[in-house]
């Protein structure tokens, strides 16, 4: 009797570790996601060692934006593309070091900046060869890092797909057969790994009003917050200033309630379907009034609804670096530069309220 209750119990051991690991694979890394975006082009794996100590960020956004980085500095898409490789397998080793979940994010397509069109063109998404790279950049990422460990997260692929017609964004129409693509192209070679997905136009929470889910196990839905745009905004390329939160913009009142109802399709569709939902991107010009309770109110909601988010951004276009003051400065590097504070800004100060209630 005492050999076989032993037996028994070690069955039931043994089946409860099997569900309970079963279970843990079907929740992503340190969720819900709390990080920030950072970019190929200025961010460096000490990074994530400041963001942790200031902000114990659990997660990273590691985006590669090729095409832009070649461009800037004068070299062929290819060079950057291995470049961005060897980047994020060293942003991937600090992850690992800190116990923090890496997302490798790549959206700029084609690749090739002498190209005159990107992923917002009709020439682009009417284009098959530009599409056919865009599931072979895929496929050459994923061989590259599906033997990673658990610093690995997921992957995303195009988070805006959009296309551009006159005033107007749409979905665009080759976007739903492509988005299948990137997923079975992924799946060729990893099945551990999550991947992040948007149904377009953009990162637009309206999006997922008539959004089904994918037929995928490991699939976790983005969106970017940014809305209202004017507002976020204001005073890049010439747009108008003095817009404040809470207050009217384009002659309707914003506050946290109206955030909350811009992105109540994405909430309803998380509620109707049971899924994992990433804010990837959302942030505020740091010169917009009342820009600090805006980035409170939108954490608040997030954190509410048990959706993971990545502040934009740690380093990159110093309107949305927290390393600056609150003042606006145009672009010209005589003039921004000069608003640099370092740690003391208001923004950092924002940021480490908004991790600390998480």
């Amino acid at each position: 009797m005492y050999f076989i209750y032993n037996l028994i119990s070690i069955i039931i051991a043994t089946w409860l570790f099997g569900v309970q690991d079963a279970l843990s694979t079907e929740i992503p890394k340190n969720w819900p996601w709390r990080g920030v975006t950072l970019d190929i082009s200025n961010s460096v794996p000490e990074d994530i060692i400041i963001l942790k100590k200031r902000l114990d960020i659990n997660s990273v956004r590691i985006t590669l934006n090729v095409r832009q980085m070649a461009q800037r500095q004068n070299l062929s898409s290819n060079v950057v593309w291995s470049k961005g490789i060897e980047y994020a397998d060293k942003m991937l080793d600090a992850c690992r070091r800190e116990g923090v979940a890496g997302i490798i994010s790549i959206h700029q397509f084609p690749i090739n900046p002498n190209l005159l069109l990107n992923q917002e063109s009709p020439g682009f998404w009417n284009n098959p060869e530009y599409l056919t790279e865009v599931i072979s950049l895929v496929g050459n990422i994923v061989k590259h890092f599906e033997k990673r460990g658990t610093e690995l997260g997921a992957y995303e692929v195009l988070s805006e797909p959009l296309l551009r017609d006159g005033n107007k964004i749409i979905v665009p129409p080759a976007w739903p057969k492509l988005l299948q693509d990137i997923i079975k192209e992924v799946r060729k070679y990893d099945f551990k790994r999550w991947i992040i997905v948007t149904p377009g136009p953009g990162g637009l929470a309206k999006g997922y009003k008539e959004f089904k889910p994918l037929d995928d196990k490991k699939i976790i839905y983005g969106a970017h917050m940014y809305t209202p745009h004017n507002y976020t905004h204001q005073g890049i390329k010439d747009r108008k200033r003095g817009l404040v939160y809470p207050g009217f913009v384009l002659n309707k009142y914003w506050d946290k309630k109206t955030l909350e109802k811009s992105l109540s399709d994405l909430r309803s569709f998380q509620e109707k379907y049971n899924v994992f939902v990433w804010i990837g991107e959302f942030s505020v010009i740091r010169w917009a009034p009342g820009g600090e309770q805006y980035l409170l109110d939108l954490v608040s909601i997030f954190n509410r609804y048990g959706w993971g988010w990545a502040y934009h951004s740690y380093k990159g276009y110093h309107g949305w670096n927290p390393d600056y003051d609150s003042v606006f400065s145009i672009d010209k590097p005589k003039d921004w530069q000069s608003h640099y504070v370092g740690e003391k800004s208001v923004r950092w100060e924002t940021l480490k309220k908004m991790f600390s209630h998480q």
